[in-house]
């Protein structure tokens, strides 16, 4: 679906403008949230949705 953006520099940095966190997710954003809840941090989480998505979910 974003695969446009990397062939067009200025659609891309115009993407980055609507996350807050201002960068693109890596997959290392996704490892921390799946390591937290496959360890015992997570061990009392249960049925919820956390989006991993640099706070596009709140501003929308």
């Amino acid at each position: 679906m974003t695969e446009f953006l990397s062939n067009d520099q200025k659609a891309f940095e115009e993407e980055l403008q609507t996350i807050p966190m201002r960068r693109w997710g890596e997959a290392t954003d996704i490892a921390g949230v799946a390591i937290m809840l496959a360890s015992q941090a997570g061990a009392f989480i249960t049925g919820q949705i956390i989006p991993v998505d640099g706070g596009t979910s709140v501003v929308n």
